[in-house]
Parts: structure tokens; C-alpha cells; sequence
């Protein structure tokens, strides 16, 4: 009998990446999320939120849900996170994105 062990990983190699460049401060900084909606992350995002607030100065937290936590999130959620990529230019310099991203979102995966 033979045994076959197959390898997930792909064949391609992705491009190179530098992580993003980061801010000295977070001081009256707007940050975006956006959850998978899967148990557990209602209190995750909030004790989140909190911590941003109190440790960072942050001066808004925007938090989103997706509707499905296997699929992508929605377009309307995706154009949103897009403008808070345009938004966020005032503050630091690109590609700077200080959002993290449970789930999937389509060319925005620099997560901090």
C-alpha cells in the first residue's frame, strides 16, 4: 500500500513585502476594524475599543461586521475600509493601515 502526502502550499512565491511603516503616536487617530462576526468577538472588539481609547489616545474607533465570517466582506464594508485608507494620509504616510482585518478583505491585508 502506498501513502501519498500532499503539500497545501502553493507552488507560486508571493512578492516580497516591507511592513508598514509606523506612526510615533496614535493620538487623536481614527482606527478601523472589521470582524468576522464569530463568537466571541463582540467582547474581543469592545475590550479593544477600550484599550485604544485609554492607552492610545485614540480619538474614534470605527468597527464593522461581516454578515458571513466564511465569505468576503461586503462591498459596502470594502469601499468604506477604502476611505479610511484615503483618510488616513492626513495622519501618517501611506502604507501605514492601522486596522486589523478578521476575515477577508481584498487588498488591504497590512494589518498591524
Amino acid at each position: 500500500m502506498t501513502i501519498r502526502v500532499l503539500d497545501p502550499t502553493s507552488e507560486t512565491r508571493g512578492a516580497d513585502r516591507n511592513p508598514a511603516t509606523r506612526p510615533a503616536s496614535l493620538d487623536g487617530a481614527i482606527v478601523g476594524s472589521i470582524s468576522n462576526g464569530k463568537e466571541g468577538t463582540v467582547g474581543f472588539f469592545s475590550h479593544l475599543d477600550r484599550l485604544l481609547r485609554e492607552r492610545f489616545d485614540v480619538a474614534e474607533v470605527v468597527h464593522r461586521t461581516k454578515a458571513n465570517y466564511s465569505a468576503p466582506a461586503e462591498q459596502d464594508i470594502i469601499d468604506e475600509a477604502r476611505n479610511w485608507l484615503q483618510s488616513l494620509d492626513q495622519w501618517f504616510p501611506m502604507p501605514a493601515l492601522w486596522s486589523i482585518s478578521i476575515g477577508s478583505l481584498p487588498s488591504a491585508n497590512q494589518g498591524f
